[in-house]
């Protein structure tokens, strides 16, 4: 009994779930935006250095790995975000604009008659 309750407990409902995840999203969207800024302030770096000091190639190169590095690891998080997208938006979005359009139709056949 007293595993049957604790497993209750501990089961999310659907709205706790869809709580959670939507939290484990936004985070997601944090971090990818995080490392978005770090690839373009790499890239500004980059540009800033072949146009002021293209001589300093293994600074150039250091920036070329940092943008690397950021895009990689923004890919991998975007990866995991849409992932983590509900499956049911799509279907739920068709649903509700064949509900609005049928109503459109009863409209337009109340006033034709």
């Amino acid at each position: 009994i007293i595993v049957v309750a604790l497993t209750n407990t501990l089961e999310l409902s659907t709205g706790e779930e869809k709580s959670r995840l939507l939290l484990e999203r936004l985070t997601l969207k944090t971090k990818m935006r995080d490392y978005a800024i770090k690839a373009i302030n790499s890239l500004a770096i980059r540009k800033v250095l072949l146009e002021r000091k293209p001589h300093r190639t293994a600074d150039i190169d250091k920036a070329d790995q940092k943008y690397k590095s950021a895009i990689r690891k923004f890919s991998f998080l975007n990866h995991s975000y849409k992932a983590m997208a509900p499956q049911s938006t799509d279907i739920d979005r068709l649903v509700r604009d064949a509900e609005e359009l049928k109503e459109e139709m009863n409209d337009l056949k109340e006033k034709v008659d």
